[in-house]
């Protein structure tokens, strides 16, 4: 942490990620996606980070760890010793993420100094998810303009005059008087008189509690077996070679089950049910004819 750029500030942070990403991240909470780090990633490797498994829109911490999934099989490829605290930096904390980009962007200016020449990071990222564009001269050119005119003097309101309005004379009957008092006293006691919550309203606040304590189980849950799998990670990569290479199968198929997405999941699971169908199918095409005699 005495490191010179874990003093660099977040102004310089943001300015060195939109000019590197062609984006507009305005805050350093909006990197705790994970997707623009793949994408810093992927501008000094071009094309090791597998950018169309990148979320860019992603909202959720569950998405997030997806996107740091990515990265850090990248990282493991590339054989960059970085330990990448997910389960902190999801939670979009402003030191946690502005500590992990100071350092983001001193291994950046290591690896290939100034800039990237001739990567084209809106193409790069174009098959992924939710993939932005690169922020246009047009938006630029307003956001000049709004602060010119946030700067710039308004002209004076003019001073318009107000026509005289004809009030009218409430009546002064014994009997509309009377009714003018019952119609106040009616409508106090309509103000102050509480408003029920119906059945439905009720059902409806008890299912949202409900889920409430549902989704917190779920997240407890989802963090427990998070921290182990991270440890599985680690102990692999201290104690396993990282060259594929000299990977035991076991351990690759840890590593397989580790880094995979959905679509790989999904890939899996259509391969597991035809080949659970082909025997099936053998059994019934060569069962072997009994003849009977009569």
């Amino acid at each position: 942490m005495m490191d010179a750029a874990y003093f660099v500030g977040k102004r310089e942070i943001l300015g060195w990620i939109n000019d590197t990403l062609k984006v507009a991240v305005n805050k350093i909470e909006e990197t705790a996606s994970g997707a623009v780090a793949c994408g810093l990633l992927d501008a000094m490797y071009p094309g090791k980070v597998p950018m169309r498994k990148v979320n860019w829109g992603a909202k959720h911490e569950h998405e997030y760890v997806k996107n740091y999934a990515v990265l850090q099989s990248a990282f493991t490829k590339l054989k960059i010793d970085r330990h990448v605290d997910v389960q902190k930096l999801v939670r979009a904390k402003f030191q946690d993420n502005l500590e992990f980009m100071q350092w983001f962007k001193r291994y950046f200016e290591l690896t290939v100094g100034d800039g990237t020449e001739g990567y084209d990071p809106v193409a790069a990222r174009a098959g992924g998810k939710n993939a932005p564009g690169a922020l246009s001269g047009g938006t630029k050119a307003r956001a000049a303009s709004g602060r010119a005119g946030a700067s710039a003097p308004r002209p004076a309101a003019p001073v318009r005059t107000r026509k005289p309005v004809k009030r009218s004379v409430p009546d002064t009957k014994p009997e509309a008087a009377s009714e003018n008092k019952s119609r106040a006293a009616n409508n106090r006691v309509a103000k102050a008189a509480p408003v029920a919550p119906s059945k439905r309203e009720e059902e409806l606040r008890r299912e949202a509690a409900e889920l409430k304590v549902t989704m917190e189980g779920l997240e407890r849950e989802r963090d427990f077996y998070f921290g182990k799998l991270r440890d599985i990670e680690i102990l692999l990569q201290t104690e396993e070679p990282q060259e594929e290479a000299e990977q035991t199968p076991m351990v690759k198929r840890i590593y397989k089950i580790l880094y995979a997405t959905e679509e790989d999941f999904e890939g899996d699971a259509q391969n597991t049910s035809a080949t659970a169908e082909e025997p099936a199918a053998m059994e019934h095409t060569s069962a072997p004819a009994v003849a009977v005699d009569a």
